[in-house]
């Protein structure tokens, strides 16, 4: 299974692979969460685990939050908030 695989990891390359942004300043949890379609609920929970940053914004202003509230992400924001791996803005719960 691919998170076995990945908790298997040295410290180094789990941090080479948390700081990794794509051209548009997507890193891995955004990305993940913009681009990969199906199967991404565990990839999401173990990234935000093992601590990738989720108030990083990508060069167009995104961050984890904004992502999530997008219509394609609501399965998703609903998983993370069951799981309670995600802190919502309190002033507008979002």
């Amino acid at each position: 299974m691919l998170i076995t695989s990945f908790e298997n990891l040295s410290d180094e390359i789990i941090m080479t692979i948390m700081e990794y942004s794509d051209d548009d300043g997507n890193d891995l949890l955004l990305y993940t969460c913009l681009k990969v379609n199906g199967g991404r609920f565990l990839l999401i929970q173990y990234l935000i685990k093992i601590g990738c940053y989720q108030q990083k914004a990508n060069f167009h202003g995104q961050t984890l939050n904004d992502i999530l509230e997008m219509e394609k992400n609501q399965q998703l924001l609903k998983f993370l908030k069951t799981e309670q791996l995600i802190q919502m803005n309190p002033e507008t719960n979002k």
